[in-house]
């Protein structure tokens, strides 16, 4: 249930954690992060988001100007065992 606050959800709630089971605890990469893993700079990262091409979560749950931008883990792994990683 939203919490009175425009666009705050509880975990219950957010899309992407409750799709997760009670033995998975997500973890999240930064776009740096993701950049470092992939030898790739922040850039390619965000053009790979904004095209839609790498799934990404808004840890800020759309408050505020700026999204707090994150990547899971497994859909990094999902994408790299996919063969998707070439470098545009």
């Amino acid at each position: 249930m939203q919490d009175g606050r425009k666009g705050s959800w509880t975990p219950a709630e957010n899309p992407v954690l409750s799709s997760l089971s009670n033995e998975q605890t997500p973890v999240f990469l930064t776009r740096e992060a993701v950049a470092t893993r992939w030898s790739v700079s922040t850039r390619t990262v965000d053009r790979r988001r904004q095209d839609g091409i790498l799934p990404w979560v808004d840890l800020n749950g759309g408050r505020g100007r700026k999204p707090i931008v994150r990547f899971l883990l497994k859909d990094i792994e999902d994408y790299e065992q996919k063969g998707r990683l070439e470098i545009t």
